[in-house]
Order: structure tokens, then sequence, then C-alpha cells
């Protein structure tokens, strides 16, 4: 009911489906926009599917979300974020970051922004909207940030579960390859993707947290679910940069990352303290074993010290410790 009188929106019910020729060709993939999540993707995105982006507060949901929605617009393909929390100032700021090209997008009308208050949020009138803009804006690529926000007006799971569904395969009908986002409550803490709601409808699941690492909270990623496809299955840590996400290396070495506290250390980090420690060894057995003259003596140990030098300061650098007053301390005790 508004100003202008009341309005009903019918229950928009999706088309049966059958299988068709193009299901049978290759599957097709549409690229992430973000550095090196393609890899963990094997090739991108699945056309025309929905991929649920899950993590809590902070994660990079959102901005994930943009990386996709100004890539598409950069390859021609029009696309739309649907916001019930940012404002759509604040979504084109964000997008300008990603991509200074953003502005000429929106002129071109391959990026649009849609906000919604959340207290407003009518689903089957939102989802009538969708439908009309996917015709009159020929959308490709969809974000909903967040589908918490657009099903919560009811408390019926049985509900709450069919509207998903549906926006699911309305979009799926109209050829759009969709992103959700969903918040989870914790920070950190063991994670299942039986856990994550609404991971049943998505095609796939990308999980984003936080793990505290050496006393340092870092972003990470990783694909829990791709269905219609492979992908890699290591955590990676997600990076923050002047031109948004970047996906880097896996966490090599490191295990609980999904628990938030990690056993182990980086293996990269424990390999450049091993390589000069295998030369020190090698310096030790040519002592031990051979008969060197005064020159070549003094060389051994010349080059022993240099790498015993070389350990301590990656341990100091690793653990911010000062060289120098490990050095005193050392010299004090002899």
């Amino acid at each position: 009911m508004t100003d202008e009188g009341i309005s009903v929106f019918p229950y928009l019910r999706p088309k049966e489906r059958r299988l068709s020729r193009v299901a049978l060709n290759d599957v097709e993939r549409v690229p992430s926009g973000v550095p090196g999540l393609d890899d963990l993707l094997m090739g991108g995105y699945v056309r025309d599917t929905t991929i649920l982006l899950a993590g809590p507060s902070g994660s990079g949901k959102t901005t994930l979300g943009l990386h996709f929605l100004v890539n598409g617009a950069s390859r021609g393909e029009s696309g739309l974020l649907l916001s019930f929390q940012e404002s759509p100032d604040r979504i084109a700021q964000m997008m300008c970051m990603l991509d200074p090209d953003t502005p000429r997008y929106i002129d071109d009308g391959l990026l649009y922004i849609e906000h919604i208050l959340p207290l407003d949020v009518c689903v089957e009138e939102t989802f009538h909207k969708l439908m009309a803009w996917c015709d009159e804006y020929g959308l490709r690529r969809l974000v909903v940030d967040s589908i918490t926000d657009l099903l919560s007006g009811s408390d019926d799971e049985l509900i709450v579960r069919d509207q998903a569904y549906t926006l699911v395969k309305l979009m799926e009908e109209k050829g759009v390859t969709t992103l959700m986002t969903y918040e989870m409550p914790q920070m950190s803490g063991s994670v299942t993707i039986s856990e994550i709601g609404f991971s049943f409808i998505a095609d796939a699941v990308i999980y984003l947290g936080f793990a505290e690492i050496e006393s340092e909270m870092s972003k990470v990623i990783g694909v829990l679910k791709l269905r219609g496809g492979r992908h890699q299955t290591d955590l990676r840590e997600l990076l923050v940069t002047e031109r948004g996400l970047r996906v880097g290396a896996k966490f090599t070495g490191l295990s609980g990352i999904l628990q938030g506290t990690p056993i182990g250390q980086y293996r990269e980090t424990v390999e450049e303290i091993l390589q000069p420690l295998a030369f020190i060894n090698d310096f030790i057995d040519v002592l031990r074993e051979g008969e060197l003259d005064e020159e070549m003596r003094h060389e051994v140990l010349s080059n022993m010290k240099e790498q015993t030098e070389h350990v301590i300061r990656l341990l100091c650098e690793k653990y911010d410790i000062e060289y120098e007053t490990v050095m005193s301390g050392a010299q004090e005790g002899m």
C-alpha cells in the first residue's frame, strides 16, 4: 500500500525446465574480476549460475561482488547491484576505486545500482522489479547484497527457502549470473558448508573469513563448493590493495585456518632458514674431514659466519626482534 493506492504483486513461479542442447555443451566460465580468484575457480564462475559469498562483516564480500560487476562492464556485459545497506553514492565510490572507468560504464548503461531500505522490502515486489530490470537493462550479471536483507521479512523457514529458490531459478531463466552475499555471525571458528545459510540453493559457495596468523589478522578465501565444475580446494590469503582485492598464495605449512587459529608456520619461511643451515652443516663437514691450509680454513669460517648471520637476521625479521640486541647479548655472554 502506497500513496498511490494498493499494488498487488502475484507470486512468480519459475518455469519447468527441460534438457537443452546448450546444457550438453562445454561449461562456459565468467571472469570474477579478482586477480587470482579465477585460478581457485579453475576458470571463473560458471555462466548463468548462482554463487554465494559467505563470511563475517568486513571480510570483503561486497567488494568481491563489485569486482564482478566492473569486470563485466569492461567486457560490455550489463550488471546491477541490488543493495540494502550501502548507499548508491558509496557504492559508486567503491567501484571507482576498482576501475576509474566506472563513470563511463554508468553513463553507457553497463552498470546499475538499485537501493532498497531493508524495512521497505517486499519480496514479491522486488522479484517483479528484478525481472523488469533484466529486460530493461539487458542484465547479464547481478549482485544481491545481501540475500539475508532481501528475505528478512519472514520467520517461516519454508517460505524463506521457497523465496530463495525462486530467485535463483528466475535469474537462471533470464541468463543472469548471480552473486549473493550472506553475512555469517562469527569472526572465526569451525566452518562447514552445512552451517552456511542458503548454501543449499547456490551452485557455488565461496567462503571469506579471518584468521589470526602470528598475531596479525589476515583475510582468507576458499571455494567450498562449485557445482558443475572443478575447483582448487586450498585456502588462500585475500589481500587488499589500492585497486581492490587480490588472491595471494596458499597458506602452505599451516592448518586449522578455518578455526581461526592456524597451527604451524609458513613453509616458505622455514625453507628460507633451512637452506643456510644446510650450508653451515656442509661447512662443518669440510672442516671435520679435510686438512685445510690457513687460507681455505679462513674462507670456510667466513662463509659459516655469513650464513649464521643470515639465519639470525631472518629470525629477527620474522619475530620482530632487534638484530643488534641479539648480537650484543651474545657478546656479553662470552
